[in-house]
């Protein structure tokens, strides 16, 4: 089954986590039952071409106490298991060295908005008309 939601497909990392196992137990007692969940992820991180940086695995585990057979006792051992899993991901040094060593770049501008800015600077007398001219056939032999 896939499912989960796409943030952003330019994005410079991304980082992919599969549900391997998982695990939901209620043992029985005198006046209540103990829960217990078992959460084993792969994950993937990558980069915006798709080359894998680091990848592995980990599990999260959960126990409570609490009333027999409660839809919402099971539902808050098993989200507890996934929140560690899910800590234990971002927690791993790999994982993290690999991810902030995204490299802040500002997004490339457009030739019209580099002439623009040319002229703005030839017009305040910032740039001299041969700088201008020189800069302009630069920027229009990258086409």
């Amino acid at each position: 089954m896939n499912w989960g939601f796409r943030v952003d497909k330019t994005a410079p990392r991304g980082l992919i986590l599969q549900v391997r196992r998982f695990d939901l137990d209620e043992s029985n007692k005198a006046v209540g039952s103990v829960y217990g969940a078992e959460i084993n992820l792969g994950y993937v991180l990558k980069d915006a071409g798709g080359a894998v940086l680091t990848q592995g695995t980990t599990s999260g585990s959960a126990h409570r106490y609490g009333r027999s057979h409660s839809l919402a006792n099971c539902n808050e051992v098993l989200s507890d298991a996934f929140k560690e899993a899910y800590a234990n991901v971002f927690s791993d040094s790999d994982v993290q060295s690999k991810w902030t060593s995204i490299k802040a770049t500002a997004p490339a501008e457009s030739v019209e908005e580099r002439l623009r800015k040319l002229d703005e600077l030839l017009k305040k007398g910032l740039i001299t008309k041969d700088e201008y001219d020189k800069k302009r056939a630069e920027i229009l032999k990258g086409l």
